[in-house]
């Protein structure tokens, strides 16, 4: 089966990346080693198969895909190809991704925003500016349909107007907000709906387990489905299980799920875009194997964005899961301007409780998880971990004591805490993050980072990684928009190489 570019991963990584191909005449052969989800635009353009979301409902076990064991026991447990969400255990950190076509964008807050630092992209790489990527930002800003409410007073639980009234928290005008790509009502401003996508109900439908009505921004609606034909093929629940160079063309092995065969992918051009974890452990599989080439920086310059949960309980009763998922930004009253990104106050969704469970069993847990809010906090982590390939395991050394924003965000909920007299519960030793990066970083030395400035692979050419194990520092901000403008960016340039063969 061959194409003129694999795309392997369907976040925002690779929906973009193929958009970009697709538009420019180039065939595309997109591997998923998940299901597409059972969404609004899915089932509108007549895809079968589909799996549910992990909603109330649900059947038990759609929740969790599989978990990776760093040491001891077995190195992964699949509990179900269909599952949405993939945890990577290490000592003192977690990391979650999803599995699915359109990746983390069924899973992610729909918050947009750029680098923390203003001149992120200047101080990476001599070969990238902010001027280069600029452009990049501004179609996906607005291919996503970002936007701040025009009024946000009737948004429950907003935080530039809900908790006014409680003394520990400062003032956030709707100015100092970040868009949302959340498809909003009419009243609030947002738009026609597109993509077969149905504004929110603003009923906490629309966070971490999903958006059925296609309300969040997810790239499989956006970027994939108004594409699929002849030159764009996309394949669900093919996993990647190894990649070889032969000559000047890659051979991409590939586990079919729905059929149980084994099969084969063949182009001149393969771009990664697996996620953090996956694609570092993919490629340090196929070095290991002899199919690559060695990639002496491979897996150095890890970091988590300095990501850090806390559940808090504010003790008046009001219900979390009303609002948008991403509620807005947050300051302390206290807390000082460089204690990490502001912190986010998301409304935790109902859990997937299945359908045979006794309704007033499903109240009270309702009831119990719909007071609860989660407080995320982000910063510029000091990226000096490293991931390492061992007896078939990825195993990560990272220690949250190295990095200073840690502590400061540690501050910040105990401030919290004592304001509020409810207290902030979260681990400081067992961290988890929603945004690994690093161990593919960006560098013009092989010596230093396994891709160069324009995204090819060192010592691999022809391959190019376009997630966010490319970025050898923190964006201390929610990093999808980041890495949806670099996917661009990258197949620009691959673009122009390809019309010049």
């Amino acid at each position: 089966m061959n194409a003129d570019v694999i795309i392997i991963g369907s976040g925002f990584a690779g929906s973009v990346a193929a958009a970009r191909l697709v538009d420019a005449g180039f065939k595309v052969a997109l591997l998923e080693r998940g299901p597409w989800r059972k969404t609004k635009p899915v089932e509108a353009a007549g895809i079968n198969g589909a799996a549910p979301l992990p909603l109330e409902g649900s059947k038990p076990g759609i929740t969790i895909r599989s978990i990776r064991m760093a040491g001891g026991g077995p190195r992964q447990l699949t509990l179900n190809k269909r599952g949405l969400l993939e945890i990577h255990m290490a000592k003192g950190l977690r990391t979650i991704a999803s599995s699915n076509v359109g990746g983390g964008s069924h899973i992610w807050g729909g918050v947009v925003s750029r680098p923390a630092s203003p001149d992120y992209w200047d101080r990476i790489d001599d070969g990238l500016s902010e001027d280069l990527l600029a452009p990049h930002f501004e179609i996906v800003h607005q291919e996503l349909g970002a936007m701040l409410p025009e009024n946000a007073l009737e948004i429950p639980n907003h935080t530039s107007h809900a908790w006014k009234d409680v003394d520990y928290f400062e003032a956030v005008p709707e100015s100092a907000q970040l868009p949302l790509a959340l498809l909003l009502p009419a009243k609030f401003g947002g738009p026609s709906p597109t993509h077969n996508r149905s504004p929110s109900t603003l009923d906490g439908r629309d966070g971490i387990f999903g958006s059925p009505s296609g309300a969040k921004a997810s790239v499989d609606a956006i970027y994939l489905i108004p594409r699929l034909g002849n030159n764009l093929i996309i394949n669900d629940l093919h996993e990647v299980k190894s990649i070889a160079r032969i000559s000047d063309s890659y051979e991409v092995g590939v586990r079919d799920h729905k059929q149980k065969i084994d099969k084969t992918f063949r182009a001149r051009h393969v771009i990664l875009a697996a996620g953090t974890m996956n694609s570092v452990k993919l490629l340090c599989e196929c070095e290991d194997s002899g199919g690559l080439s060695r990639m002496p920086a491979l897996g150095l310059g890890f970091g988590t964005n300095g990501d850090c949960a806390g559940s808090w309980e504010p003790g008046d009763q009001r219900d979390a899961t009303l609002g948008t998922g991403a509620l807005g930004r947050l300051v302390i009253k206290g807390q000082a301007k460089d204690d990490g990104f502001a912190i986010f106050m998301g409304g935790a969704d109902r859990p997937p409780l299945p359908s045979w469970m006794p309704k007033f069993i499903a109240n009270k847990i309702n009831k119990a998880a719909g007071l609860k809010f989660q407080i995320i906090g982000m910063g510029a982590d000091k990226a000096d971990g490293t991931l390492r390939f061992e007896n078939g395991r990825l195993k990560l050394n990272y220690s949250v004591t190295n990095s200073s924003v840690y502590e400061k965000i540690f501050t910040t909920f105990d401030l919290l805490s004592e304001q509020s007299g409810m207290p902030v519960k979260f681990n400081r030793n067992d961290n988890f993050t929603c945004h690994p990066m690093g161990g593919c970083r960006i560098s013009e030395s092989a010596q230093d980072g396994v891709v160069n400035s324009r995204g090819e692979n060192h010592t691999n050419p022809g391959m190019y990684i376009t997630d966010a194990s490319v970025f050898p520092a923190p964006t201390g901000s929610p990093p999808s928009l980041n890495i949806a403008a670099w996917s661009s960016y990258v197949a620009e340039g691959l673009i122009k190489k390809l019309n010049e063969i």
